[in-house]
């Protein structure tokens, strides 16, 4: 364990009092704590269910990992540097958490997940190989695109188990003297301290079966997903401008007995609609549309019975992208859905709240967020110690937007 102690802790007499809490503890939650108190600080973990769950956003077996990032050349660094600190993660919790697979984009020569793949291919000197619709279906006899779509491939894609990771973390800052978790709370509101106070904020919490409890920390970090607004709107009456998508997951399996677990993970934009899915890795092949699902503005609101419409709209589009695919030959053996909270840009929202460095918000990754959780958290650890900043993730961007804070 690394006892480097924090500069934050020096005046730190109270011993009632953390210098970090972090509530929500799913990917970015749990990789934050990890990191902060790997440094030193005295932290705290407050999770609204158990560790893992499957009420948001980092759950379940499985979830791409890719380089080529075709959602911007901005994220490119910023996964190579997951890359790198999820392999640290298997070496030090000894847990097999990636399997790389290789990953292709789907399009026509001049959508997004061909164009952007290809530019940050180019601008990081990646190595990558474009596919005809003929070499894609020869190659992968799942897939069977028409002629217009091509294929750009990446060795070094490939899934990462959310469920072990987030539970390797979790493990991991278990060991940490300085460290604790609290399962099963909810944190009520964020309230700023008293003037004159040895800590900033106090966080107000109820378990179930217990009476109100408040913590006192000098920073707070907010990671609580779809839950982010509700708990803004309690705690400093304003909401971020944001969405919550319920999205429907789906494993099928071919009637005949035939098996697709030797492909690679794979995304795309057929007909102007994104989708992404994975090999067998034991349950069957899973896919899904992305940005196609339900939308409200509070997580109170989401609806996650699956209707008739959403299982019709996957056999009607599917036959786009996969071969010999019908209600005939296909047997459906799990559904799923899961939560994305997305900002309007898609793009993530990392960043400090009500102008205050000691308040941290880390949300909305808008459906693409959890391969970059191990940087995150990282990247936390750095905010605090170093300063770092990453413009690019701001709320200012936002600035004047029906719905954002005022700055």
């Amino acid at each position: 364990m690394n006892t480097t102690k924090s500069t934050i802790s020096t005046n730190n007499t109270d011993l009632s009092i953390y210098d970090v809490i972090v509530i929500g503890l799913g990917g970015s939650g749990i990789s934050t704590l990890y990191y902060l108190a790997k440094a030193g600080y005295k932290v705290l973990g407050l999770e609204k269910f158990d560790i893992p769950h499957k009420n948001g956003s980092s759950h379940g077996d499985s979830r791409i990992i890719r380089q080529c990032y075709y959602e911007g050349v901005e994220y490119v660094p910023f996964v190579l540097e997951a890359y790198k600190l999820w392999e640290e993660l298997e070496k030090e919790s000894g847990e097999v958490l990636f399997n790389k697979t290789g990953c292709i984009s789907f399009g026509n020569s001049k959508s997004n997940p061909i164009i952007g793949m290809q530019k940050s291919a180019s601008v990081y000197n990646l190595p990558v190989k474009n596919y005809t619709s003929e070499e894609i279906n020869k190659r992968f006899p799942l897939f069977k695109v028409k002629e217009d779509i091509c294929g750009v491939y990446e060795d070094n894609g490939g899934v990462l188990n959310p469920d072990k990771c987030v539970n390797a973390y979790y493990q991991l800052v278990k060991r940490i003297n300085n460290a604790e978790i609290i399962t099963n709370t909810d944190v009520s509101k964020v309230l700023k301290s008293k003037l004159g106070s040895d800590y900033n904020y106090e966080v107000v919490t109820a378990a179930m079966g217990m009476d109100t409890r408040v913590y006192k920390s000098k920073k707070v970090i907010i990671s609580a997903g779809s839950y982010l607004n509700t708990l803004l709107e309690a705690s400093f009456n304003y909401t971020l401008p944001l969405e919550i998508e319920r999205q429907l997951v789906t494993y099928c399996k071919y009637k005949d007995g035939r098996t697709h677990k030797n492909i690679p993970v794979y995304v795309g934009d057929i007909n102007n609609t994104e989708f992404y899915g994975f090999p067998d890795l034991g349950v069957g092949f899973k896919f899904a549309f992305h940005h196609k699902g339900r939308k409200t503005k509070r997580v109170e609101e989401v609806d996650r019975n699956i209707r008739e419409e959403e299982r019709d709209a996957i056999f009607d589009f599917f036959p786009n992208v996969f071969s010999d695919f019908s209600k005939d030959t296909i047997d459906v053996v799990k559904e799923e859905t899961c939560l994305y909270t997305n900002s309007p840009d898609k793009d993530f929202i990392i960043d400090y709240l009500n102008n205050d460095e000691n308040l941290i918000c880390i949300s909305a990754c808008s459906g693409h967020g959890f391969k970059f959780t191990s940087a995150v958290g990282k990247y936390i650890h750095d905010m605090i110690v170093n300063k770092r900043f990453i413009e690019f993730f701001s709320l200012k961007r936002f600035k004047g937007m029906k719905g954002s804070p005022k700055f």
